[in-house]
């Protein structure tokens, strides 16, 4: 392994950290009783989305 491909690996796990803090460090949205995307009402106290699709959505447009 020479310079470069230590430089490399080197660069590779600082994005890595990076990334990993980016996400971890996002603010998660509070529950208001309705889907966060399509504002359908949500009978469970604390869900945030109505399905998977929709927080998928919304986190692809809002983070």
């Amino acid at each position: 392994m020479d310079a470069a491909d230590l430089s490399q690996r080197h660069d590779e796990i600082l994005l890595k950290a990076n990334l990993y803090k980016s996400k971890k460090a996002a603010p998660s949205p509070a529950a208001c009783g309705c889907c966060l995307n399509c504002e359908k009402p949500l009978a469970e106290p604390g869900r945030r989305w109505c399905d998977a699709d929709c927080r998928d959505i919304w986190w692809s447009e809002n983070a």
